[in-house]
């Protein structure tokens, strides 16, 4: 597994820093620590489930921030705010990954600096055909990306 990687030093150089931070701040975790976090989950999970009672669909961005520079590991600062781990400019994807809800990602246009950006779609447990349909609907409707190619030169 990877502690294994990480455990090898020859094989730990592979690793990029931010897998190391996980694994490392991972091996601090507690029984209790990890129990507290099941606990949380399931509560954000019937959080969940009562939204799907109301609502089909969750349409929510992709990421906090638009597409940037290659070069750039990720961004450190949102509107002059820190951030405290390397998670936040996509911490929008988390909760529905971490409780298994069907998403699927679609693309919206170009921002100012020419790159793509896109929406998620997260349905309720199950609904995994149901958000695809929709998303083939979308593609289907907008003809992305045939109508408005992009252009990456």
């Amino acid at each position: 597994g990877l502690r294994d990687i990480y455990e090898d030093i020859e094989k730990r150089k592979n690793l990029k820093p931010e897998a190391v931070w996980e694994i490392e701040n991972g091996l601090t975790l507690s029984g209790q620590d990890i129990y507290d976090a099941a606990l949380k989950k399931s509560k954000w999970y019937n959080s969940a489930s009562e939204l799907f009672e109301k609502f089909d669909l969750l349409v929510l961005p992709s990421t906090q921030v638009w597409p940037f520079d290659l070069a750039e590991i990720y961004p450190v600062s949102i509107k002059n705010e820190k951030m405290d781990t390397y998670h936040r400019w996509m911490q929008v994807t988390i909760p529905a990954g971490l409780l298994g809800l069907p998403v699927v990602n679609i693309p919206i246009g170009f921002g100012k600096t020419g790159l793509p950006a896109g929406i998620q779609l997260i349905g309720s447990k199950g609904s995994d055909g149901y958000i695809l349909s929709i998303a083939q609907a979308w593609h289907e409707h907008t003809k992305w990306p045939y109508v408005n190619i992009p252009n990456f030169n």
